[in-house]
């Protein structure tokens, strides 16, 4: 049972990680986004 079950932690170990990097991955490029759109409305409606 323990090599069976060993495996599996490590897994979901590094899933957990993945998980971790690709959601700061994804808010990082929407909030890049966002402030690119947020900072192109700015200086459209400024000029």
């Amino acid at each position: 049972m323990e090599e069976g079950e060993r495996p599996t932690t490590i897994i979901d170990i590094a899933d957990r990680r993945w998980l971790k990097v690709y959601a700061a991955v994804l808010v990082f490029t929407v909030f890049i986004i966002a402030a690119l759109w947020a900072f192109s409305r700015y200086f459209s409606d400024a000029s």
